[in-house]
């Protein structure tokens, strides 16, 4: 059996963060293998040799599955 190697963390950088509670407004998110482990303030200090991903601009909502037909059902609720 192969050992899984693991994914390359990635910090996604400066997007609008919308969870299933609150409005985070811009924010930073830590993704370690597959996992959010860490949602901060932008330019928050990430681990060597992350990918970043320039997200300004954009609508994150972690969590939010099927976006196509459920995403606007939940952003107009508030």
């Amino acid at each position: 059996m192969m050992a899984r190697v693991p994914e390359r963390p990635v910090v996604i950088r400066g997007g609008l963060v919308a969870d299933a509670e609150s409005w985070l407004g811009a924010a930073d998110i830590l993704v370690e293998d597959g996992l959010i482990v860490e949602i901060g303030p932008p330019g928050m200090a990430a681990l060597e040799g992350a990918e970043s991903i320039d997200a300004r601009r954009m609508l994150i909502h972690p969590g939010l599955v099927n976006a196509h037909t459920h995403g606007h059902g939940n952003l107009g609720k508030s």
